[in-house]
């Protein structure tokens, strides 16, 4: 089992409706030792709108997925959910700052 810390800032639009950015933080843990992982977090989201600057949201963020990554390789797939937003997939890059410790991914 190894535990985590990410970050992340993004935008997102909202069909006919509006544009807005977030920031989000979590901790969470990574278990299995092979190639297949389950992976939760859990942590808080913050939204703004750019077109009306008085809509500002704390949401908690959580999420659960299954990994898929084999032992020393960088490459991942993942499939799951989260909230607030909903199913995802998600292929991507992760690389380690300390071994088995803090996790960094780019999807």
């Amino acid at each position: 089992m190894a535990y985590f810390a990410k970050a992340g800032y993004g935008a997102y639009t909202i069909f006919m409706s509006g544009l807005g950015d977030f920031i989000v933080t979590q901790g969470g843990i990574i278990t299995g030792a092979d190639k297949s992982h389950f992976e939760a977090g859990l942590g808080a989201t913050y939204f703004s709108t750019f077109d009306d600057s008085s809509i500002k949201n704390v949401l908690t963020a959580a999420y659960a997925d299954y990994r898929r990554q084999k032992p020393g390789e960088h490459g991942d797939f993942r499939v799951g959910f989260e909230f607030p937003e909903f199913l995802y997939v998600g292929w991507g890059f992760t690389f380690m700052l300390r071994k088995e410790m803090i996790y960094l991914s780019v999807i």
